[in-house]
């Protein structure tokens, strides 16, 4: 069976879709502060990099530990909720099947304990509307 990074169309789609969710989560009125002074360009190259790697396409030794990219953060769970939501519906806008939507989420899903920060009684914290 060919690699996730295949099946979604290769570097030129994860690039596409980096650049439609940057885009969308950047302007959100929830995380959008996250990426204010970023070098957004750069962050998106770092993120195809690394999504190139989690499916299991090319190695980019540019790529940081995700715990250490969003240290200090205090991403919350509804904040990595939103951003989830953002990258499904960029992927639903490029065209990638449920299928493969499902697969790419999953992957997301699995780096939560790495993005959320933690309390110091080391659970998540929560966002409250």
């Amino acid at each position: 069976m060919a690699s996730l990074y295949d099946r979604i169309g290769g570097g030129q789609a994860i690039l596409m879709a980096v650049n439609v969710f940057y885009d969308k989560v950047s302007n959100h009125p929830v995380v959008g502060h996250y990426f204010y002074n970023l070098d957004i360009d750069k962050l998106a190259r770092k993120q195809a990099a690394f999504l190139s790697i989690a499916f299991e396409g090319p190695l980019d030794d540019e790529v940081r530990g995700l715990r250490e990219a969003h240290a200090g953060l205090g991403i919350t769970d509804a904040e990595f909720e939103i951003v989830v939501g953002c990258l499904e519906e960029t992927l639903v806008e490029i065209g990638v099947d449920e299928a493969l939507r499902k697969e790419v989420l999953g992957i997301v899903e699995s780096t939560r304990k790495d993005v959320v920060q933690r309390s110091d009684s080391g659970h998540m914290d929560s966002y409250e509307s």
